[in-house]
Parts: C-alpha cells; structure tokens; sequence
C-alpha cells in the first residue's frame, strides 16, 4: 500500500541547506524524540548513544527533531550526550519536517505522526513500540522494521498501565542492528 505525498520545492530547498551544513561523509539519521504521550518516548541517552553508533560505525550524523518544548529539551539533551555525533534540527513545520524525513538516509521513532509520515514518504525506518500495540497502529510500508515491548491484549490498542520501562528497555545497540541494513539502500528522495 503507497500513499504518496509530495513536499513542497520551498522546504525541500530550506532542509537541502539545513543537511549541506551538517552533513558528512556518511548517512544522515533522523531521530524523532517525541510522541502524544511521554510513556510512548524513548530516552535522550538512548537516542544519544544510538547517534554514536552511527557516527562511529558509519561515519554519519544524526538529527534530533522535535516538535514540543519539551521535545526540544530531549533533543537538546541528546545532542549533549552524544558528543557531537547529534544534532538539533531547527524548529520544523510539518511541510520543512517532511523534506527532513524525506531527504535523510534512515529514521529513527515511536509510535507518533512523524514516524508515518516517514512510511508514507518510502523512507527506511525503525519503530520503537512499548506501550502500544503495532498489530493495531504500526507504519504501512515495506521499509519499516518494528521493534515492539508491547505486553498487551492483541485486540487492545494500549497496554492500560502504561510506563516508561518498556520504551526504557528498548536498547539502542537493538536499535543499531535493525538500523544499519537500512543505510546501505539506493532510493529516490
């Protein structure tokens, strides 16, 4: 199933501009930090260690993007962590965060629109699930490799006593292996 959308030449051009600067000799990782619930988020150290494992096994950068104030906070703590291999992005519109998504080698988020919208645009993902169920709400698309803590009824949506220790018990190493086949693939953008 396809749903093709198109992203405008004007945040295209912006996000081009935004990569040429921060942009290495390998992939460029975007890292989504938040989602509508924060037992649905996986942590700044994670994301930050997971950026050093990209820059150190291929070179590359990762884009902590965010939405919310307190996403931004997340991303800014790990671009801290992570010893330079993360960047904040700027603040996005849904249009500009497209054109990241769209243009980056690989993403990287929870159960959230971002992480969607990255499948609607054809972009290699992983999908970090802990509190809810990817059997009812997981990405459509054939780049997407799911990781799931999800312990609930299959029939539910979300686990009822929802916390943070199932996203927490998602390892970034995990993470790396199911990341890494994906930053090798040609696809058009």
């Amino acid at each position: 199933m396809r749903f093709p959308l198109r992203v405008p030449e004007d945040a295209l051009t912006e996000v081009r501009t935004f990569l040429e600067s921060i942009r290495g000799d390998g992939p460029v990782v975007v890292m989504n930090m938040g989602a509508s619930k924060r037992e649905k988020c996986w942590q700044a150290t994670s994301f930050a260690r997971l950026a050093e494992l990209v820059r150190r096994e291929t070179g590359g950068v990762s884009v902590f993007s965010w939405g919310s104030d307190w996403e931004k906070e997340m991303a800014e703590e790990a671009a801290r962590q992570s010893g330079g291999a993360g960047v904040v992005s700027f603040r996005t519109t849904l249009f500009t965060l497209g054109a990241l998504i769209q243009l980056c080698d690989a993403y990287v988020g929870a159960d959230t629109g971002p992480t969607h919208l990255a499948a609607a645009l054809g972009t290699p993902l992983v999908a970090l699930f802990g509190v809810t169920n990817p059997r009812r709400v997981a990405p459509y698309g054939q780049e997407a490799s799911l990781i799931s803590r999800y312990t609930g009824p299959v029939d539910h949506v979300k686990v009822a006593a929802a916390d943070a220790s199932a996203m927490a018990s998602i390892t970034p190493e995990e993470v790396y292996e199911r990341l890494r086949p994906l930053l090798g693939r040609e696809r058009s953008r």
